[in-house]
């Protein structure tokens, strides 16, 4: 039970920590590059799929572009 709470709490943490806009990225710049590319065009993608290892930015990057 105690590990649970305690995982619970890293999860709370690591969400309230994670960048919200893209100036607050840092280590991914050819995936905010190509992103940002995307997006300043006049009729931007409607799909994006975002793959790779964990921890890579793939979540993060996809509730910046939502």
């Amino acid at each position: 039970m105690e590990k649970r709470l305690f995982r619970r709490g890293a999860d709370e943490l690591a969400r309230s920590l994670r960048p919200r806009r893209f100036s607050e990225m840092w280590g991914n710049e050819s995936a905010m590059k190509l992103i940002t590319n995307i997006m300043s065009k006049p009729v931007p993608q409607r799909t994006l799929l975002f793959t790779g290892d964990n921890g890579s930015g793939k979540t993060t990057l996809a509730r910046i572009v939502r």
